[in-house]
């Protein structure tokens, strides 16, 4: 399940009591990360929608339909990103916590990944991280 690519319905945001969820994005298969103990990471980062008149990180958005699950304008929310130990997120996802959808394509998981460069959102070091890996882009 934790794979790069992947994705996941996690709970998160203001409804999160009536079951809210948001899309997750899986941008690196796991990996021992310095610094974080010997259990491999993910690096996860969330899709939200865009509201009129709400503030957002415009640095990667997306149109509805490049992913299944995308059915307004929504951008990647870098603030929400973080790495995450791959055993608690397989775990939460076989407790039924999480949810797994449809995958990534390879060219929007990229363009996710360039555009955190571009992000002034998300925390420096987790923007260092990406930049160390050399994805490719």
């Amino acid at each position: 399940m934790c794979a790069q690519g992947r994705s996941l319905l996690v709970p998160s945001g203001p409804r999160i009591e009536d079951g809210q969820k948001h899309l997750f994005a899986i941008l690196i298969n796991p990996v021992a990360v310095d610094g974080r103990g010997p259990r491999p990471q993910v690096f996860m980062t969330s899709v939200c929608s865009i509201h009129e008149g709400i503030p957002y990180d415009d640095a990667c958005v997306l149109d509805v339909g490049e992913h299944p699950f995308v059915r307004h304008r929504s951008y990647i929310d870098y603030s929400k990103s973080d790495l995450y130990p791959a055993n608690d997120v397989e775990l939460k996802v076989q407790q039924g916590l999480y949810t797994p959808h449809d995958d990534f394509s390879i060219a929007l998981l990229r363009r996710i990944v360039a555009c955190a460069e571009d992000s002034r959102r998300i925390r420096k070091e987790l923007k260092r991280f990406l930049r160390d890996l050399d994805l490719p882009r």
